[in-house]
């Protein structure tokens, strides 16, 4: 499950990092790709921002955007280990999640390394016994996968009440404030 924290803290950064304010000023500017406004992220950012004012609390309509934008994220996650799964070309590198970003990191570089430098046919071993690094890292990747089904949401940076959470929900209104304020403008010009 170390995987869905890592993806749900991801989607939270980008939260924090401007996602809030890149999709409403492209959508502003007129300048959103129809691509990008279909895409994991912009798409449910898009919706929180459009919607019409609803009756919810407008915290818990920023929690629900939350919610949806990382169970997307993470659903999209589950498509893709299931579809590289069924590639039997495609080799799964050991990724240690326990240990920090930089050590994951240099342990796949080094992983990638020795594959890269593996004769064709230990590179084809290694891709078909069931007892390689890659095979067994596979298993644990499906593993998680079936774990993912029963993967209960929590926050990791922005919970209510931190500083994190009240920035970027004072962002949020304040986006939602002005795609609303241009839609208004658009409707009283037609």
């Amino acid at each position: 499950m170390s995987h869905t924290r890592i993806i749900d803290e991801r989607c939270e950064q980008m939260v924090m990092r401007g996602l809030l304010k890149e999709t409403a000023e492209l959508t502003l500017s007129g300048g959103m790709p129809e691509m990008a406004a279909r895409a994991i992220g912009y798409r449910q950012t898009l919706d929180y921002l459009q919607a019409d004012d609803s009756n919810e609390k407008e915290e818990e309509h920023f929690n629900s955007y939350l919610n949806d934008f990382t169970t997307a994220t993470r659903r999209y996650a589950k498509k893709q280990m299931s579809w590289f799964r069924k590639d039997k070309d495609f080799l799964f590198v050991p990724v240690p999640l326990s240990v920090d970003k930089s050590e994951r990191v240099d342990a796949a570089a080094s992983s990638i390394q020795r594959y890269c430098q593996m004769s064709r046919e230990d590179f084809e071993t290694e891709l078909s016994s069931e007892d390689s690094t890659s095979a067994l890292s596979k298993k644990e990747n499906e593993g998680q996968g079936k774990g993912m089904k029963f993967y209960r949401f929590e926050r990791h940076i922005l919970k209510e009440g931190t500083t994190e959470f009240h920035n970027s929900f004072s962002e949020a209104i304040e986006f939602r404030n002005r795609l609303q304020a241009k839609r208004r403008r658009v409707e009283t010009q037609d």
